[in-house]
């Protein structure tokens, strides 16, 4: 499954995978990388993204 987030490229540490301008996306293939604390920080900082409500 991909987590795509739409103003990724705007984060303080942005996801290197990408498909166009601002957005980023995170590979989860296991039970465990949903369990990762960055993937955690990342929906986190999502939130207070412009462009997120």
């Amino acid at each position: 499954m991909n987590v795509v987030f739409l103003g990724g490229a705007d984060f303080d540490c942005p996801r290197p995978l990408g498909t166009t301008d601002r957005t980023r996306y995170f590979k989860v293939t296991t039970l465990e990388e949903v369990q990762r604390p960055e993937l955690h920080k990342w929906i986190e900082e999502a939130s207070r993204t412009p462009g997120w409500r």
